[in-house]
């Protein structure tokens, strides 16, 4: 009985494949093994899965780059821009609070030595004590203010008056969140250091000098005078200044010289760094010559070294033609020379010291607000972090368990990977 090739291959293809291996019918497709190719993806996979898990763990991160979480990235990126900026404001949270520390410890002090000034103006009320002793006293104390108010800064920046005792120009702003933060304790609003400084060392005086009459005429005390009538001639001047120091000049006067014109000459005779001397506007109605010591620029007087006379050493009398041969006074003041003028000072200080306190009260007040905004900014930048660690950071437990399983199923899909690649040999079989 003839039976035909066709039916004694099928029936050893049945006889070759039980149940057991009919899903690997597909290998007999040589040229593709679409079944390899399936557990190829499936380990290809398991084992980017697997790297992933291993990135996060030995990085601790969760996001390692952006494609990892397109969103989260940018959202945490966010956050960490903003606690840079706040952990700075934080920063400038702890410099203000050092600055109002220092400030408020020398104002404690002024205000200390004010009281001081109180109790010894009350002992010179008795008429047993020895006055000259007393305002000796509270001279010393004066100056002790006067330098703690010059002297008193932080990081470079003076913190309660200029170096020459006169009010700042600005307060100093810190950037600690919300609003701008400005210290203005010693602003005029408060503290009032010029007030202070005049209270120290009296009202700034200026000598007399010529003045122009409304008809325009110049005079001096009251009389008319023309100018220098007489030969070409010098003059020598000495200025004498509050300190002890003096400024020593010549200039030279020509005959027929009118009384403006040798005002000119002796302000650009004695005016230097130091010295200013004011001349009268030609136009106006009034107008005194001033001798000042301080900034030329300004007309700002200087009252450690105040003017205190102007005298001719040799050669004509040019100061007694400017009507300058009056001797200023030192203007009062808890530091002047005479006793009477320090004990005058030391019962009007009820104003300066009500503005110490001022100052001192808002120093407690910006105090407040440096401490809230630091506690403000303490959570923001603790929410912040919180935050951020959500984003990025991994979960080591999860990683870990994720790392393993990937592991298991990365060596099994090889396995079988490698039992797929082989099924397409069993064709041989047939050939046998």
């Amino acid at each position: 009985m003839k039976i035909s090739f066709a039916l004694l291959f099928q029936a050893r293809l049945q006889h070759q494949f039980s149940n057991k291996t009919r899903m690997f019918i597909v290998g007999f497709r040589i040229n593709t093994n679409v079944d390899a190719l399936s557990a190829y993806n499936a380990l290809a996979k398991v084992n980017k899965e697997a790297l992933t898990s291993q990135l996060r763990i030995a990085s601790g991160k969760r996001i390692n780059s952006v494609a990892d979480d397109t969103t989260g990235f940018m959202v945490g990126k966010s956050l960490e821009a903003k606690n840079e900026v706040q952990k700075s404001q934080l920063n400038n949270a702890s410099a203000a609070k050092n600055y109002l520390a220092t400030a408020e410890s020398s104002l404690s002090q002024i205000n200390d030595l004010l009281i001081k000034i109180a109790g010894k103006s009350a002992d010179a009320q008795d008429p047993t004590k020895d006055k000259s002793a007393i305002a000796g006293d509270i001279r010393a104390i004066a100056g002790e203010i006067d330098s703690i108010m010059k002297n008193t800064s932080f990081n470079g920046h003076n913190l309660l008056a200029q170096s020459d005792g006169s009010a700042l120009a600005i307060s100093d702003t810190f950037g600690i969140g919300g609003n701008d933060f400005t210290a203005d304790f010693a602003s005029d609003s408060y503290l009032k250091a010029g007030d202070l400084k005049t209270a120290l060392h009296g009202t700034a005086s200026t000598l007399p000098g010529f003045y122009v009459g409304q008809d325009k005429t110049y005079r001096v005390g009251g009389v008319d005078v023309t100018g220098y009538t007489g030969p070409d001639t010098t003059s020598s001047v000495e200025i004498s200044l509050k300190d002890g120091s003096s400024k020593s000049f010549s200039m030279n006067l020509t005959h027929n010289e009118t009384l403006y014109n040798i005002a000119i000459a002796f302000s650009t005779a004695a005016s230097d760094a130091t010295i200013s001397v004011g001349i009268p506007d030609m136009a106006a109605s009034t107008g005194n010559l001033s001798i000042l010591s301080g900034d030329p620029g300004t007309m700002t007087p200087d009252p450690d070294k105040a003017v205190m006379g102007v005298t001719t050493t040799s050669g004509f009398d040019v100061v007694s033609l400017l009507g300058l041969n009056e001797e200023a006074s030192s203007g009062g003041g808890l530091m002047a020379d005479d006793t009477d003028s320090v004990l005058t000072a030391a019962q009007n200080i009820s104003t300066v010291t009500d503005n110490v306190r001022a100052s001192l009260g808002r120093i407690g007040n910006l105090t407040q607000t440096v401490d809230m905004r630091s506690t403000y900014l303490t959570n923001s930048i603790s929410s912040n972090s919180a935050s951020i660690s959500y984003l990025f950071d991994a979960d080591m437990a999860s990683e870990q368990i994720n790392a393993t399983k990937n592991g298991i199923l990365g060596q099994a899909a090889t396995s079988m990977l490698s039992q797929l690649n082989s099924a397409p040999q069993a064709v041989l079989s047939l050939f046998r």
